[in-house]
């Protein structure tokens, strides 16, 4: 077998740790050959918790109130651990950092997700006096090297670290504050994410947050024949 020629032509723009899944594939001997997708973990919208708060179309509000009150949609048949997505066609405009660039921009939100949860959250709180509360896999920008301007998004943060953030007082000043404590607490309830066009990202309570990742598949696929391949991430 081989791979197919689009996949083939954009190797290069995958994960080195993927790389040698994704040959894998290739392999007439592999027990991945009947064919497979390659996903990270944290694609889905399982991060941040009904009350934080974000700044849309230049107004602050909670998550659970631009789904609700702004959005006009509803949870009352949400299961325990389903996703559920709602596309949005209406223009609304979120703080998001534009890599390409190194500047704040604001972007369309192309769609909001929500879900149902029972389990550990952790709740990590700045320097500053800034707290924000996610998921245990959402993913923060990390400073790695200041010098050399380096940065990562990461899960495992941890006390010490620095994570991108904004001015209190200029939304588009971008600045890296120090995380002073970090601890879990048990959760049951709903939790957010956006989806965010271009830029994948968007400021929470004043810190850069990376969003929902859908993975896209062919309706003429069975995903049930799909395989997971990102356990091999080094750590």
């Amino acid at each position: 077998s081989s791979l197919d020629p689009f996949f083939s032509n954009n190797i290069n723009t995958i994960p080195f740790y993927q790389k040698k899944n994704t040959y894998e594939l290739e392999d007439t001997n592999s027990k991945f050959n009947s064919g497979g997708i390659l996903l990270d973990d944290n694609l889905y919208g399982k991060c941040l918790l009904p009350n934080t708060q974000v700044k849309i179309n230049n107004q602050k509000l909670s998550l659970d109130y631009f789904f609700h009150q702004v959005l006009g949609l509803k949870t009352d048949n949400l299961v325990k651990n389903e996703e559920s997505e709602y596309p949005i066609q209406d223009l609304y405009y979120i703080n998001s950092y534009d890599a390409n660039f190194g500047q704040m921009v604001n972007q369309p939100i192309k769609a909001i997700f929500v879900q149902k949860i029972q389990e550990s959250i952790k709740i990590i709180e700045l320097e500053d006096g800034r707290t924000i509360s996610s998921t245990q896999k959402h993913r923060f920008l990390k400073l790695i090297d200041s010098t050399r301007k380096i940065y990562e998004w990461i899960s495992d943060i941890d006390v010490g670290d620095r994570i991108m953030t904004v001015d209190e007082s200029n939304d588009y000043i971008i600045q890296f504050s120090l995380v002073s404590c970090i601890y879990d607490k048990s959760y049951s309830g709903l939790v957010y994410d956006l989806q965010i066009d271009k830029t994948h990202n968007f400021v929470a309570e004043g810190i850069l947050c990376h969003n929902t990742s859908s993975p896209i598949l062919s309706s003429t696929i069975n995903p049930k024949k799909f395989f997971k391949f990102s356990k091999s991430k080094p750590k």
